[in-house]
């Protein structure tokens, strides 16, 4: 039966044939399944970041906690910019320490972004999730070594373009199901939905150090 990996979610699925990875705020309760630790932009304060770091201090051995984020930066919300950059470093040095993936949130702040991965050099894997920028804007990420992750809104010419290594599937908060979303993108790359799901079964095993 083909399996399909869902890189981040913010509902639970109780689809048998996906692994998925839920997008979790440590305000709730701890889930059961594949999660990454949530800082989004979008609700920073200090509070919250000192809570989120208190919390990955805590359970960052936990098998189901496979990556931070989503987090990063976005200069459409209204969240101080200053404040962002002060978290999204924070999770930065965390992901470093702790060794786990970062799923990055990234709006008009592509720029900064990039120079960060210059500054810190990680040794941990950088995906942009939910991505739809043009091919140009692609291109230059990849050669910066991040991943990306494609939903079911996505630029076009950008999907026929990245390479396999690179890419990414994901639902975000759409009801779209994560079949769906593997069947748009193989058709729009022109290949089928087993070899799309088998790569990003293999970019998941690489990067997220997944078993699935």
């Amino acid at each position: 039966m083909l399996s399909y990996f869902n890189l981040h979610t913010h509902q639970t699925h109780s689809n048998q044939n996906q692994k998925e990875i839920l997008n979790y705020p440590v305000d709730q309760a701890i889930p059961s399944s594949y999660y990454s630790v949530s800082l989004h932009p979008w609700t920073l304060t200090k509070v919250k970041i000192g809570l989120t770091a208190d919390f990955i201090s805590g359970n960052y051995m936990d098998t189901n906690f496979i990556a931070i984020g989503e987090c990063g930066l976005d200069k459409l919300c209204d969240t101080s910019f200053d404040l962002q950059l002060n978290a999204f470093r924070l999770m930065i040095e965390t992901s470093e320490k702790h060794e786990k993936p970062l799923i990055i949130h990234c709006v008009k702040a592509f720029d900064e972004l990039i120079s960060l991965k210059k500054e810190f050099q990680p040794k941990q894997p950088w995906i942009i999730h939910g991505f739809r920028g043009k091919p140009m804007q692609a291109h230059q990420l990849i050669q910066q070594g991040f991943c990306l992750s494609f939903g079911p809104k996505h630029n076009f010419e950008t999907i026929k373009d990245v390479p396999l290594w690179a890419i990414f599937v994901e639902t975000d908060d759409s009801i779209c199901p994560i079949e769906e979303v593997y069947r748009l993108i193989a058709s729009e790359r022109n290949v089928s939905v087993d070899y799309l799901a088998e790569n990003t079964r293999n970019n998941a095993i690489k990067n997220l150090n997944l078993t699935i």
